[in-house]
């Protein structure tokens, strides 16, 4: 893949996501049914981080345990079918990605370049053989890091090896034909295994995306579309026309396909920079990263097995490429409602349409050409047109201005919370900045992003709403009880896992009945605030001092509240 598992590049990322503490690494442990799925999506989520971070500091042990017990946890999840969809794409993101690392760590453990990784001085060996190149073929060369490649995918990488066969059907039409229009050589099919391993939704961590690899901008450059709706990366036939393209120009410019194939991997100006530092062209002796070092002779040795993958105990699989008719669509209509007029599911739509990232097609555009199952065409073609405007999703953008909330935004276009939040795969409803751009469905098609207890936001409305600050000690069973509801309604209200910390406000709904004071224990009164109210009218009205209001609900002076917040109000001694 485009990416070279650095220690600083990881870490950066550690970083940006927040991840977790840095205690010490844990066994895996054994996983009964979980009481509380959410609870373990976190848990899930928290040893795959900690399983990288085991990585980067070389505790291949530790992170190969920590990762297995993430991904177990979510298939664990998985059997129960007790996700909602949001969190299931998030358990599917983090089991690919803990796979990755995965791959990577057996890769590391088998091969003896890990030692001379931060060894500067280390010379790569020089092939025994040469490297045979026309433009049309390709021969691979017989070295000691060829070889190596071969016994692992024989030995610990035979499992993966074989699932990458097991796809490989589903892409060698297409990548034949396409590499022969272009004269190129038919070998570079095996490009494609190595960088994605011949999958379409295949993501690395330099936001590589589709089975050629592409990050945003070379994808760009030779003509795919990348934006919030469209992602031609993961379509087969325009990313493999755009990957065949490239290539052709790595090779006319260094007229070497390994010089090529290293420069598609780590980027062309890297290995120009490296052929002018060390005045060599041969790839052997340039000293680039590790991750494109190993990418050559891994290139080689699935060349040489897959070629003749019977002969090496593979089972090779040819199931045919789903047949398909394309129908045109105009404006957005979502996959749920075209799979009613093809007769199919929308998880078919997506697997043969796996550009359209929203699972809709993009609005404001006629003649969109969609794929359909074989033999449907015609008449889901004739469905559409009969489909009334009301079933189709209306979507408008809208740039959030200071102090707007998503309740009055959703008000504002007469569609629910949820429904905003869902579009937008938004995590908390309670932050928002200032100049993002919403996408806000509308009308009645607009309900498949609600849930089925979720009613549009009215502004006349008295949406019986409160607002909770969550004070020290707190727990989400403890506040749900003390409001009437539950923790699973918290966290869909909310957006939130399992965890919650001092000063975060939760939404309540359904309270707006419950009384200005509710005396809750012997020691506190609740008091819901009220328009006008500020902290220092609150200590005075109940006799109490402002830093102990202000101690009570882990709150500063610098701390806002909001009519609807609820404060807890200790009782005075005696």
């Amino acid at each position: 893949m485009r990416f070279a598992a650095t220690v600083a590049g990881v870490c950066c990322l550690l970083l940006l996501n927040a991840c977790g503490t840095t205690g010490p690494m844990v066994q895996s442990p054994v996983h009964e049914r979980p009481s509380d799925h959410p609870s373990e999506l976190e848990a899930a989520r928290t040893e795959y981080f900690e399983g990288v971070r085991a990585y980067v500091q070389d505790d291949l042990e530790s992170a190969r345990l920590l990762l297995e017990s993430s991904q177990t946890r979510i298939a664990v999840l998985a059997d129960l079918a007790v996700l909602d969809e949001l969190d299931t794409e998030d358990a599917e993101s983090i089991h690919a990605k803990a796979d990755y690392f995965l791959v990577k760590i057996a890769e590391d453990e088998q091969s003896p370049q890990l030692a001379e990784a931060e060894d500067a001085s280390a010379e790569p060996a020089a092939p025994a053989g040469g490297w045979h190149v026309e433009h049309g073929t390709i021969e691979r060369p017989s070295n000691d890091d060829v070889e190596r490649w071969m016994r692992y995918f024989l030995g610990d990488g035979r499992a993966v090896f074989q699932k990458w066969l097991n796809r490989r059907s589903l892409f060698l039409p297409e990548y034949e034909i396409t590499l022969a229009r272009h004269s190129l050589p038919s070998e570079l099919v095996y490009h494609s295994m190595i960088e994605s391993g011949f999958s379409k939704h295949a993501y690395s961590w330099a936001h590589a995306v589709g089975p050629w690899q592409f990050i945003r901008s070379t994808g760009r450059v030779y003509g795919l579309r990348c934006d919030w709706w469209v992602d031609e990366r993961r379509d087969i036939a325009r990313a493999t026309d755009a990957a065949c393209r490239y290539l052709r120009d790595l090779y006319v410019e260094f007229q070497d396909w390994e010089l090529a194939l290293a420069a598609y991997n780590v980027g062309e100006a890297r290995v120009r920079r490296q052929i002018r530092k060390q005045n060599t062209r041969n790839f052997w002796e340039l000293k680039l990263p590790r991750e494109t070092r190993n990418h050559i002779p891994k290139f080689y040795a699935a060349l040489a097995i897959g070629t003749e993958a019977e002969k090496y105990g593979f089972v090779v699989e040819t199931p045919a490429p789903a047949a398909a008719d394309t129908i045109l669509v105009d404006d957005c209509v979502d996959f749920e409602v075209i799979a009613e007029c093809a007769g199919t599911t929308a998880a078919v739509l997506a697997d043969l349409n796996p550009s359209l990232v929203r699972s809709c097609t993009p609005p404001d555009e006629k003649s969109f050409p969609l794929l359909v199952p074989a033999g449907s065409g015609s008449s889901a073609q004739t469905a559409l047109a009969a489909l009334p405007a009301e079933r189709r999703i209306r979507w408008a953008r809208h740039q959030v201005s200071r102090g707007e909330t998503l309740s009055q935004i959703a008000s504002r276009y007469r569609t629910s919370v949820h429904a905003v939040a869902e579009a937008n795969k938004l995590r908390s409803m309670h932050f928002l900045s200032v100049g993002q751009t919403l996408l806000v469905p509308h009308g009645a098609a607009a309900t498949r992003f609600a849930s089925h207890d979720d009613r549009p936001a009215s502004s006349n409305s008295s949406s019986k709403k409160s607002t909770y600050v969550v004070r020290k000690g707190d727990t989400l069973s403890q506040i749900a009880e003390r409001n009437g509801t539950t923790v699973s309604n918290l966290k869909r209200w909310n957006r939130i896992g399992r965890y919650i910390k001092p000063g975060q406000r939760l939404a309540i709904h359904g309270g707006s009945s419950s009384p200005r004071y509710a005396s809750n224990s012997s020691d506190h009164t609740v008091v819901k605030v009220r328009r006008g109210d500020t902290l220092w009218d609150i200590a005075r009205k109940f006799g109490v001092s402002l830093s102990a209001l202000l101690h009570a609900n882990n709150l500063s002076r610098a701390d806002l509240i909001r009519p609807g917040d609820t404060i807890r109000v200790p009782r005075r001694a005696g």
